[in-house]
């Protein structure tokens, strides 16, 4: 599984000042194993909103795509970063998801 975070330039991204900063996480899964609920660091936030999904009947899919909406643990560090979101990541798929400020 590879996990990264693209955003515009603004400063340093575990910095909480620049949590107005546009910022998409990019979670590709490159195996045959499903991970139900893989934990993912992430940058000060309260929710990332589902843009793109690759699995066919993802809820993307089904029409629901922005609707998506996965809540930050928030004081659970993780990878670095302050915080922590779960996502569920299909085999050989790949999604993005945009921080909502």
């Amino acid at each position: 599984v590879l996990a990264y975070l693209r955003w515009a330039e603004a400063g340093d991204s575990r910095d909480s000042g620049t949590a107005g900063a546009e910022m998409a996480l990019v979670v590709l899964n490159f195996t045959n194993s499903d991970f139900p609920s893989y934990e993912i660091g992430v940058p000060p936030s309260t929710q990332w909103r589902l843009a793109v999904c690759t699995v066919a009947g993802s809820s993307l899919n089904s029409g629901e795509g922005g609707n998506v909406l996965l809540d930050v643990k928030q004081g659970k560090p993780c990878h670095g970063f302050p915080c922590a979101l779960n996502v569920m990541v299909p085999s050989y798929s790949g999604a993005i998801f945009l921080r909502e400020v």
